[in-house]
């Protein structure tokens, strides 16, 4: 019986770190989003190749990396079906690959692709705080 009331504190351990993190995660997050329109407004600057690849890389394994640990917390989900959890995954992967690639659009395409690079930041962002939520609400 001691080891069952043990894992009753060690889960609710989980549940406070988890909360700290998403805690954490969302500031990260939002500072970021506020960083990129403070510096680039509603239509960033076009960039060379080099930049774009300066911008890329880090931002795909931060991000990579952040998605990652925030959908792992979804496996401790009892509240959700795991075909759903999956499918808000694979969404916010993609959504995080176009909205990073945007750059690159803008390089080939120009100013329209700008305004395409502002929608999909704002889609990510959605997705991203509902993932958020998701795993919020299922603790």
């Amino acid at each position: 019986m001691e080891n069952y009331s043990f894992m009753k504190k060690r889960e609710k351990h989980y549940h406070l770190s988890i909360k700290y993190f998403l805690i954490f995660t969302f500031f990260t997050f939002s500072s970021g989003s506020t960083l990129f329109f403070v510096e680039n407004g509603f239509s960033p600057k076009l960039k060379s190749f080099e930049t774009i690849i300066e911008i890329f890389t880090p931002h795909v394994m931060a991000m990579g990396l952040t998605i990652f640990v925030v959908a792992h917390f979804l496996l401790f989900s009892t509240r959700y079906k795991q075909q759903f959890l999956e499918k808000i995954f694979i969404i916010l992967v993609f959504l995080m690959l176009l909205e990073e690639s945007g750059y690159l659009l803008m390089s080939i395409g120009g100013e329209f692709f700008s305004m395409i690079k502002v929608l999909l930041l704002l889609l990510y962002s959605i997705a991203f705080i509902a993932m958020l939520w998701v795993v919020l609400m299922s603790l």
